[in-house]
Parts: structure tokens; sequence; C-alpha cells
């Protein structure tokens, strides 16, 4: 890999529909995802990295802890210790937990919300996620941080 700029990043590869000199269709994905499962595996050969094709992914349980979790941001870390200890004194509040899903369209050129639901339809943009939202009693918030204070 080179180019003009002063960096120099071994080993990446980027893949993308540009390498494709047509038009595929509506939706390119499943063609571009071929050539980027393909690069990693020509990747991976020449790297004798063995990949393990014969562990099936299981169902994303979204309820249980991550698989990975990546270290906290200090305001990160800070709001855990709240809810942590909100948790712990069973704090009085507020929650609820929905999973909502449908299309998305990622752009500011249609105004109009049915037509961006139906283009992101068409291009199989689908989203879906899970939200859960708790929300704490100030008054007994602000107890609780003190506590948090004097306990550090």
């Amino acid at each position: 890999m080179t180019g003009s700029g002063k960096e120099y990043h071994e080993g990446i590869v980027c893949v993308d529909g540009s390498v494709i000199p047509a038009a595929l269709g509506v939706n390119p994905f499943a063609t571009i995802t071929a050539l980027a499962e393909r690069s990693v595996e020509n990747v991976a050969t020449k790297k004798h990295i063995k990949i393990d094709y014969e562990t099936k992914n299981s169902l994303l349980n979204l309820n249980g802890p991550p698989a990975k979790s990546l270290a906290l941001t200090p305001d990160l870390a800070s709001a855990y210790k709240i809810v942590e200890a909100a948790r712990v004194n069973k704090v009085v509040g507020t929650g609820f937990t929905e999973i909502m899903e449908g299309y998305i369209y990622a752009g500011g050129d249609i105004k109009d919300f049915k037509v961006a639901e139906n283009v992101a339809r068409g291009n199989s943009s689908s989203a879906r996620f899970f939200l859960s939202i708790n929300a704490w009693d100030l008054d007994q918030r602000k107890n609780l941080l003190i506590s948090l204070k004097i306990r550090n």
C-alpha cells in the first residue's frame, strides 16, 4: 500500500462497490459482501491466519452481558457508579424497555418521512435496536450522589 501522505498502515484492505465496473442492480450488498469476504480469505492466506469456518454464530442475547467490553471513559465510569449505586440502594424511579425496528434513510435530501421510509425499504436499509431507559427520583439521586462522594 502506498500513497502521497506521510502515514503508512501495513495490511489495510478496503473493498467496496467501486471495484465493480457496472451497476449490479437495486441492491449490490450481497455481491460487495462476497468480494469483501473473498478479500479477507486472501489476506488470511497470505498472513498464514487460520479462519474458523466450523464455529457458527449464535443468536444475539440483547439481555445478556456484552461479549466484549471497552474501557469506560471517565464520564461513563462516573455514570456507571451512579447507576450501580441506585440499583444497589433500590432508589425509586421509572423506566421502560423497547425494541424498535423499521427502515432507516441516512440522508438529508428527502424531507417527507414516508418517501424516505419507502426509499430505505427499497434499499433494504433496515434497523433494529433495543432501548432501555431508567430515570430515578431527583431528590433521591441528590442524596445518592452525596453518599457516593462520602464513600469515594
